[in-house]
């Protein structure tokens, strides 16, 4: 693991990357984030000049 990601390989060959952030807002509000466009695209520029 680094501060990146995990690559975890399966018995049968196939990987998987595990990526795990730490965010300081409710799970609800980052679902919505993830899932609804208009809040992504939000939460994209925030910050942007």
């Amino acid at each position: 693991m680094t501060d990146l990601g995990e690559l975890r390989r399966q018995p049968e060959g196939r990987a998987t990357l595990v990526f795990e952030r730490h965010l300081k807002h409710l799970p609800e509000k980052v679902w919505r984030a993830l899932t609804e466009p208009g809040e992504l695209a939000a939460w994209l520029t925030c910050g942007s000049s």
